[in-house]
């Protein structure tokens, strides 16, 4: 058995405070390999890969070898863990099978449980960033922060990006609910960095902050001015330099103000950070599947894995801000465990055929099912199939000249592996 099939073995999730004390006896039997890293801790429910990614590219850029944590992966599972844009090779996930095959004998039948996959992966990552001697590593929160497994570690900078409703289940239905389990990753004596979002949730994180004396810098203070937006990408004006970036939508200059916010706090630590290595990391910054534009047959798909209610209005409105005038064949596939009622209400606006399919995995709701609650929203349907290729194959050909593929993950990873496959020949 190699590694992955060892991780793949796994119960998926196990948030708990049990989850939180597995996880620490887990570092601790590897040698806490997370008290060797400097990190910079990225929570929130919306953002958090974009600002990571933006954040590593900059770091990168300024010579820093920079190691980042995201979850869930797109397409493989090597891209939850890189350092300086390269994948985790297989070979070095296997080297680490021993070492975990061992370190989770001591779990059997132990009163704190079997570790997740998730405790597991974000573990080995600790390990893989800490021989590899990365100069900082940009972790992203799994879910919610409080009893996150990414929470064992105390960062140099805390972010939380923004809250909204998601994961409801888990978390709480209320944005205070919400901010208090992402408010958890806050950590005595240590700056906090905090994106644009609802009052409510903002006082709630700023409590918590007072409470574990963090400073709080807020990321709305930052100001720049938009010169220009196209699909190759949004052009602002700080402090008197211009900055290209790469990333595409309104939303993503939140995102902008949040990373330089936090360049600012890092630059006050001493960290050595330039203005070129700024301009040339938003310029390189990549992040797939976030409205993501590939050219395909003749025609531009869209990628964007909006999959709640806060990030299917962002991408309502980049579809609006970027194809004003065009009529676009959306494929649709949504996990059941989401408020679909409310991610559906944001395509009113468009002009949009739908063509519903159903995400890989357990969690994907049937297309019959979806279809119920579309056909409630009054919302145009031209066709539906539960195998997700075939739903893309048949949908393109009803493609004038823009499709959008979202709703999941597991609904844009396996459409953006075959898109790339067919168009690089990777």
């Amino acid at each position: 058995m190699g590694m992955l099939n060892l991780i793949q073995s796994l119960e998926k999730f196990g948030m708990n405070s049990e989850g939180c004390k597995r996880m620490q006896l887990l570092c601790e039997i590897l040698g806490n390999p997370q008290n060797d890293l400097k990190f910079i801790h990225v929570g929130g429910t919306n953002g958090k890969g974009s600002t990571c990614h933006m954040l590593a590219s900059i770091l990168q850029k300024q010579g820093y070898k920079v190691g980042v944590y995201i979850s869930p992966a797109l397409y493989k599972f090597n891209e939850r863990i890189t350092i300086n844009d390269n994948q985790i090779s297989d070979e070095d996930l296997d080297k680490y099978y021993p070492l975990f095959n061992d370190a989770l004998k001591h779990f059997v039948n132990h009163p704190l449980g079997y570790p997740t996959e998730f405790e597991v992966v974000t573990a080995l990552a600790f390990l893989y960033f800490k021989e590899q001697k990365v100069d900082y590593v940009v972790l992203e929160v799994g879910l919610g922060g409080r009893f996150d497994a990414t929470n064992v570690v105390t960062p140099i900078l805390s972010i939380i990006t923004n809250i909204d409703l998601d994961h409801t289940q888990i978390l709480g239905d209320t944005v205070e609910q919400i901010a208090f389990e992402k408010a958890g990753i806050i950590k005595e004596g240590i700056p906090l960095c905090l994106g644009l979002m609802d009052g409510k949730a903002q006082n709630v994180i700023t409590d918590v902050a007072k409470g574990k004396k963090a400073p709080v810098y807020l990321a709305e203070e930052v100001q720049f001015q938009l010169i220009n937006d196209t699909e190759e990408g949004q052009v602002v004006e700080f402090e008197g330099e211009v900055f290209t970036l790469s990333l595409l939508g309104k939303h993503q200059l939140n995102n902008l103000k949040i990373v330089l916010k936090a360049i600012q706090i890092l630059k006050d630590m001493d960290i050595p950070i330039y203005s070129d290595s700024v301009k040339e990391g938003l310029r390189n910054a990549k992040w797939p599947g976030r409205f993501e534009i590939i050219l395909f047959e003749g025609k531009k798909i869209i990628l964007d894995v909006a999959h709640n209610p806060n990030s299917m209005e962002a991408l309502k409105n980049n579809l609006l801000n970027y194809f004003p005038k065009d009529s676009i064949t959306m494929v649709l596939g949504i996990f059941k465990d989401k408020d679909i009622s409310s991610m559906l209400s944001h395509l009113k606006l468009l002009d949009i055929k739908l063509y519903l399919t159903k995400p890989i995995g357990d969690r994907g709701m049937e297309v019959t099912e979806l279809e119920k609650i579309v056909n409630k929203m009054d919302l145009e349907i031209i066709g539906k199939n539960d195998d997700l290729l075939m739903a893309f194959s048949e949908a393109l050909k009803a493609t004038d000249k823009v499709m959008c593929v979202c709703g999941s993950f597991n609904t844009v990873g396996p459409i953006r592996n075959y898109l790339i496959e067919r168009s690089f020949g990777i």
